[in-house]
């Protein structure tokens, strides 16, 4: 079994609060322009938007019983 974040685990950002990263992934096509930003610097502003949104979610996740299954 696998958990999936839906809805109700997401935080949705202000788009009032001033916030640059923010800002620009809520443009259209605005990751587009941060793609490499974003996948190359785990502790950057990008990431941080994203971890924020779903920490509800992870703090969740992370404890949860896990088994090794190979096929």
């Amino acid at each position: 079994m696998l958990g999936v974040p839906g809805n109700h685990d997401l935080y949705r950002p202000n788009p009032r609060e001033d916030n640059a990263a923010i800002d620009t992934l809520l443009e259209p096509d605005g990751f587009q322009h941060i793609t490499a930003k974003f996948w190359d610097n785990p502790a950057g502003a990008y990431r941080r938007v994203i971890k924020d949104a779903f920490a509800a979610y992870e703090e969740w996740w992370d404890p949860a019983p896990r088994t090794s299954w190979t096929g």
